[in-house]
């Protein structure tokens, strides 16, 4: 099993902070963890586009 610290998943955190922060025409509507481990940590998140409505995954 692998964990992160609190440091990690404050950066990765921030990092998608500064995507939406980036990104004013995009919701978010969910996020998961995606991978995790020493090296990374990603999400999955659900956005919505508020300009066209359409709902994405990435």
């Amino acid at each position: 099993m692998n964990f992160v610290t609190a440091k990690e998943l404050t950066v990765a955190l921030e990092s998608l902070s500064e995507w939406l922060v980036e990104n004013p025409d995009l919701r978010l509507t969910d996020i998961r963890l995606g991978k995790c481990n020493e090296k990374e940590v990603t999400f999955r998140v659900e956005y919505e586009n508020l300009r066209k409505g359409y709902e994405y995954e990435s």
